[in-house]
Formats: structure tokens, sequence, C-alpha cells
């Protein structure tokens, strides 16, 4: 899983506070992003043609030897338009896509602009995790769980999803347009969700999963305090520090607090 074994997630304070003192993580459903670009099926390449053929080895396996059903649903599929097929096709995705799940991390802690755009301006904490230890406790509690760093790219190049590849459907999850680079984003996805009203589902972790907090350079003495005796509650182990700015350079750099 790459060359450190530790991830992290930027928060609001109150959001990372609840997320620090649960030792919980958010799933969300992708059409709840702030891309519009992010895991939608426009980045795949659906083809009438193939489409019919493969709804017709679909109805041969779903249906057997129930002729009568297996003939009325290929009568209506021949009947139907190119874009009547591909727009079912695309209603068939984004219902599986309904019950996935996608958290989201960065391979780093001190990226100024996502200190500024997920912490509410320097005023949130960042959370790191052991994604190894993480990876395997939610492999026995997710569906078809996925680890896989994010591809930054250019310009789209369009994958056919008929025949139904492995690689249409990661490049589906995991593309994004390369003005996000800065993000430098893994993430986490799993299927067969409950979300709550805010499309979201909680998952708790186990404990010793937590490694490090890191705390924004606006946040006052009060809040710096409140993170630190909560983290050191929760686990002695849990390395600690706050952010401060380098001016000597544009960087972001941490100190280690008690």
């Amino acid at each position: 899983m790459g060359e450190s074994s530790t991830v992290f997630k930027y928060f609001d304070l109150d959001t990372g506070l609840r997320g620090l003192e649960n030792q919980t993580i958010a799933f969300s459903r992708p059409d709840r992003f702030n891309d519009p670009f992010d895991c939608s099926v426009e980045l795949l390449k659906i083809d009438a043609a193939a489409t019919r053929e493969h709804m017709a080895g679909a109805f041969i396996r779903i249906l057997d030897n129930n002729y009568s059903e297996r003939f009325r649903l290929k009568r209506q599929m021949n009947k139907a338009t190119d874009q009547q097929v591909e727009a079912l096709a695309k209603k068939g995705l984004k219902f599986e896509d309904s019950h996935r799940g996608v958290t989201c991390f960065s391979t780093s802690f001190d990226e100024i602009l996502m200190w500024a755009h997920y912490c509410r301006n320097h005023h949130g904490i960042c959370i790191g995790y052991d994604i190894v230890k993480m990876y395997r406790f939610l492999r026995s509690h997710i569906n078809e769980i996925g680890y896989f760093p994010v591809d930054y790219v250019d310009h789209l190049d369009k994958k056919s999803l008929y025949p139904v590849s492995n690689e249409a459907i990661l490049y589906m999850l995991r593309t994004k347009s390369d003005i996000w680079k800065y993000e430098k984003e893994v993430r986490i996805t799993g299927t067969k969700f409950r979300f709550n009203e805010e499309l979201i589902n909680i998952v708790k972790l186990a404990p010793g999963i937590i490694t490090h907090v890191y705390i924004g350079i606006n946040a006052n003495q009060k809040q710096t305090d409140r993170v630190l005796k909560l983290a050191n509650d929760l686990n002695p182990k849990i390395a600690v520090f706050k952010m401060r700015a380098n001016y000597t350079s544009f960087t972001l750099v941490p100190e280690t607090l008690g």
C-alpha cells in the first residue's frame, strides 16, 4: 500500500473532534461529492450495440430456461432506441452507485490548500490513520472493498463499459481532473451501504488505527488544549502536532505538543 502506512483526513474542528472521540470515519455516496465528474457514469463510453449484446447474455444467465420472459425482454430491448438503451445502462450504473460508499484520504498532512478548503481556513484538524490496520479492519465489515490512489488526468479518455471490465469500473471510481492533484488522494470504496439523510454512513473503527493528529495554525489555545486532551485520553500513543507557518518558504511545519 505504498511507502508510508499513514494516510490523512482533513476536517473542520467539530467534525474532526467527533471523528476523533468516537474513532469513526464517514463513507459518502458518490453523488454527494463536490466534483460532478467524480465517480460519474459519464466517464464511461456506453455503446448501444454492446449494451444490447450484454443484456442479451444477462437475460440468459438470469432467466435460464424461462424462454418466454427472455424473448419478451429481448423484444423490448430490440424495440428501444439507441438513446433509450444507453439511458437504461446509465440508470443501472447509477442504481449500483446509490449503494456505494467512498471515503477519501490524502497522503500528505501539510497541503496548504487542503487546510484552507477542508479545515475552514486552518481552524480544523487533520487526522492520521494506519492504512494497513484500517484496511484489514474494514475488509471484514464492508462488501467488495477496494483501496486505490486517485488518477489525475488532463483530459477525458472514456473507457467502454461493455464488455464489463474492472478497468472501466476502476476508471470511473478513481479518475479526476488534474486540477485536484494537490489533494494527493487515496480512497477506500465498498458496496451495500445504507446511507442516512445526508448520504453518509458512519463506520466505527477499531482502537489503534488513529495514529496522528495535526491542529490547524488558526486554532486558538482553548481549541488546541481540547484536541490534545481528547487525543491523550483516547490513546497516549497518538502523536499530536500544532501546525506552524514557515515564513522562509510557502510551507507548513508540524511542532510536537506535550
